[in-house]
């Protein structure tokens, strides 16, 4: 009799949580059987395990898996299981060593063509759990040589990608990481990470699969994306000091490895290796986002896009720092990777005004350069701020050569010019007339 591959696993969690030895037992063979490569499988293998199996078996079947995970390309899920060995054995030195060595930034196990073990789908048919009366001790030592077997180990991919972040570490580095995470094994619908709470966390999501969502203004949950296994989330805030911008809520069970700022702040000697690679981490994927969302991108191919940005340069700026001052010629457009600006008009004045906040993916100074007249209201950062500048010159060949660019401009000042002149007619100490309404939204 045939089963799907994902209801054997419900099978044996639901058996195993109520305690049905003989039914857990035999949905655990079924399950190693119908695919040893299986790292969602192993740890539901390990928890059976855990509670049937003597100590011996348990810890040389997690010794394995960890050396299967890290082979097969799943170096989250490795970390994960080394973890487990710690809470179990608290003997291992030699897997982190072991795992270090496939993924440090020398590695040359490591490649960008690299491949990893792809799970089986779970609507997959396998073998139902078998029908005989084998005893229970018997089970479990067929469930264990199962399990610890390598015979089929020369399929496992000569080279792995590397592991988001870690990879570009060096060995001692790595280890250092890795040693600091901490494990969380977590139940369905529980809160990981909270809207407008303070980033002290980022996390690799080792099993399972995770929720991204926010809460607009209106109390309605927005669903942005659902991350599973190997994903790491919450680096932005922690990189960034600024309030998480989502919250994150487990759909299923999961396994997640937990870095606090604390560990960060503990590696004194690691600190600049690890603070680059996170930072070029949290760049790297801010950027993705910028090219898929920032509106000034989407005339172009995902090729045209890159070459666009290389004529960008970033830098950041600081808290307060005037980015753009009224009164000044327009230099350039700005791009907002990450942080926040202000838009204020009479900003060096007693009557300051408002105009906007700006934040990731927005665009300011495009108005005065179209216009080409003096920009009329200042920028501020009111965070730490990310920002990529085009130069005036560049900008100016692009809208001539891109009628869709220019057109998303004028356009974009009209909205303001809206907006602005609603916040000015509230405004009853800042003079208001047609050709100054026109030239308050010029930044």
């Amino acid at each position: 009799m045939k089963v799907t591959f994902g209801s054997l696993k419900k099978y044996v969690s639901v058996n195993l949580a109520g305690d049905n030895r003989k039914d857990t037992l035999k949905g655990a063979l079924a399950l190693i059987k119908a695919d040893n490569f299986d790292l969602d499988s192993r740890f539901i293998i390990y928890q059976v395990l855990k509670k049937y199996a003597p100590a011996d078996y348990l810890e040389n079947y997690l010794k394995i898996t960890v050396q299967l995970a890290v082979q097969a390309g799943h170096p989250a899920s490795a970390l994960a299981f080394i973890h487990i060995c710690k809470i179990e054995f608290d003997k291992v030195d030699s897997l982190f060593e072991f795992m270090a060595d496939y993924y440090n930034k020398t590695s040359e196990r490591i490649s960008q063509h690299g491949s990893r073990v792809a799970p089986l789908a779970e609507n997959s048919p396998v073998d139902s759990p078998p029908e005989g009366v084998m005893e229970a001790k018997d089970l479990i030592l067929e469930i264990y040589n199962q399990a610890v077997s390598t015979k089929n180990w020369n399929e496992l991919p000569a080279n792995v990608m590397p592991m988001p972040l870690l990879s570009d570490l060096d060995k001692q580095s790595f280890l250092k990481v890795a040693r600091e995470l901490s494990l969380h094994l977590i139940k369905p619908d529980t809160m990981i990470i909270r809207e407008g709470e303070i980033g002290e966390s980022f996390y690799i999501l080792a099993k399972g699969k995770v929720s991204v969502f926010t809460i607009d203004t209106r109390g309605v949950e927005k669903h942005l994306a659902n991350l599973r296994q190997g994903s790491i989330f919450g680096e932005m805030a922690l990189v960034q000091r600024m309030p998480r911008s989502a919250s994150v809520k487990s759909e299923e069970e999961c396994a997640i490895l937990e870095f606090t700022a604390d560990n960060l702040a503990n590696m004194s000697d690691a600190l600049p290796l690890v603070a680059e690679a996170l930072d070029k981490f949290t760049r790297n994927r801010l950027l993705k986002n910028l090219l898929n969302q920032a509106p000034i991108f989407k005339p172009f191919s995902k090729k045209q896009r890159k070459d666009l940005l290389s004529h960008f340069k970033a830098y950041v700026v600081e808290t307060d720092t005037v980015i753009v001052k009224e009164g000044n010629e327009g230099a350039g457009l700005y791009l907002i990777l990450s942080g926040e600006v202000d838009v204020i008009k009479n900003h060096s004045g007693k009557e300051q005004i408002k105009l906007a906040t700006l934040s990731s993916a927005d665009s300011f100074g495009e108005i005065s350069l179209i216009k080409n007249k003096l920009t009329t209201a200042s920028v501020v950062a009111t965070s730490r701020t990310t920002l990529f500048f085009l130069a005036k010159h560049y900008f100016v060949r692009l809208t001539e050569n891109v009628p869709e660019l220019e057109e998303y401009f004028k356009k974009l000042g009209d909205e303001r010019l809206s907006a602005t002149n609603l916040l000015v007619s509230q405004n009853s100490n800042l003079e208001s007339n047609e050709e100054e309404d026109d030239e308050i939204i010029l930044i």
